[in-house]
């Protein structure tokens, strides 16, 4: 994080979730896939890399949280 003037400024990032030894997914934005339309922001979900926008914590936690604690059809 860097601070412009008063506001905060997210510069590198990764968030990483894992259970065990896999890995559920990854948001990052080290520039290493040129190739999306989100460069650098990308997000890893098993061995696949897909365009993503800068996520905050809390959109993090909450898919963390759909994951741990799925709906179930009927709600």
């Amino acid at each position: 994080l860097r601070l412009r003037g008063r506001t905060v400024v997210k510069v590198n990032y990764t968030y990483h979730y894992q259970q065990g030894e896999r890995c559920i997914f990854r948001y990052d934005n080290t520039p290493h896939h040129p190739e999306l339309d989100s460069f650098p922001n990308h997000k890893h979900v098993g061995d696949e890399v897909i365009p993503a926008t800068a996520p905050d914590l809390s959109d993090i936690l909450h898919e963390i949280d759909a994951i741990l604690y799925p709906k179930q059809a009927s709600e």
